[in-house]
């Protein structure tokens, strides 16, 4: 079992709290018999290493970040898997899954900063569900690498769907 360590943000102004948590994936994330606990463990605890790398348009490496960057390399340095290359083409790949159905190492799909505009302009890897929230990490444009919830006012409005890549 890998154990991570992760940053929880928090407060009205994201303001963050590190937190440390010994929580690892748990049962029936197996969604294919390729990738499983292991995979996805190895998954989150990859992302969970570039906490606080800056944000970089069109970035693609750890020397800076767009947020379909991160995601993608995040998942072909781990799983082997590609990914859209931009935001945008996240929609309709992969497996589309409900809220109640996500799990950890699934990709949040968000509208941009204009949330009247229902297309996809921002993405994040799932890393906690819980009965009333989903955690995500992501390439923020303010900030970089760090770990937003889907509850959060910005993000609740923005919210469109989750794809399942494994």
């Amino acid at each position: 079992m890998i154990i991570v360590a992760c940053l929880i943000l928090g407060g009205a102004n994201s303001a963050l709290h590190a937190q440390i948590s010994s929580k690892s994936v748990e049962a029936d994330v197996i969604v294919s018999e390729s990738i499983g606990l292991p995979e996805i463990n190895a998954l989150l605890q990859e992302a969970y290493t570039h906490m606080g790398t800056r944000y970089r348009g069109g970035g693609k490496t750890p020397q800076g970040f767009d947020c379909s960057g991160f995601v993608g390399y995040c998942y072909s340095n781990v799983l082997g898997i590609k990914t859209p290359a931009s935001s945008s083409g996240f929609h309709g790949a992969g497996l589309q899954v409900s809220k109640l159905d996500a799990k950890p190492g699934d990709v949040i799909c968000f509208t941009g900063s204009n949330a009247s505009r229902r297309i996809s302009g921002h993405v994040g890897i799932i890393t906690e569900v819980t009965d009333s929230n989903i955690y995500f990490i992501h390439s923020a444009t303010s900030s970089g690498i760090r770990i937003d919830s889907v509850n959060q006012p910005y993000y609740k409005n923005r919210f469109l769907e989750i794809r399942r890549f494994f």
